[in-house]
């Protein structure tokens, strides 16, 4: 018995090196779907925020040996709700800094991202404003959950994009770390 449950942890921490980031198995992208359009509801957006989302975009789609696409597909008065478009907007994220949903299992065809206007400030410049969430870091994350990356939430993780807590004038996650990069390739190889 004793055998038993020291295999279990040393599998629990093998697997926990070997996966540095975490996925939701099965749902993903199919290549076919490329470019990912998407559509951004400037109705209550910060100024810049197109130019800022696009670059969060941009730092997912560069992922090396990622064949991921996206497109701007312009100005849309869409918003958090299942209707056969990919949209970005401001709004009530239900007491969250922002959240994604996806209306549909596999193939994914529809995601929304919700930035929570009513309990945040928000900024698209460099440093953001005091005591404002940074779009950037922000988007980027959600981004991510777009692609199947779910949040980790181990304070080791702290520096990562996936990193499940942000704060005010946080930037870090503008940026992917070789983890996020790692999982990102697992999913869409």
């Amino acid at each position: 018995m004793k055998k038993f449950f020291l295999s279990i942890i040393f599998l629990i921490f093998i697997v926990s090196i070997c996966f540095p980031y975490s996925y939701d198995e099965g749902n993903r992208w199919l290549h076919s779907n490329m470019p990912i359009k998407y559509k951004i509801n400037t109705s209550n957006a910060p100024a810049g925020a197109i130019a800022v989302i696009d670059a969060a975009f941009s730092t997912w789609e560069s992922a090396a040996s990622s064949w991921i696409e996206f497109e701007n597909d312009g100005i849309g008065n869409y918003t958090f709700q299942e209707d056969g478009v990919n949209s970005l907007s401001w709004g009530y994220a239900y007491g969250s800094i922002a959240m994604s949903a996806r209306y549909d299992e596999y193939p994914i065809i529809e995601k929304d991202i919700v930035f929570n206007n009513i309990s945040y400030n928000w900024s698209t410049t460099t440093p953001p404003q005091t005591g404002c969430m940074d779009v950037a870091n922000i988007a980027t994350h959600e981004i991510g959950h777009w692609l199947r990356l779910i949040d980790l939430y181990d304070s080791s993780d702290s520096d990562k994009t996936m990193y499940g807590y942000s704060v005010v004038e946080e930037t870090k996650k503008r940026s992917l770390t070789s983890d996020d990069i790692n999982g990102i390739r697992y999913i869409y190889i």
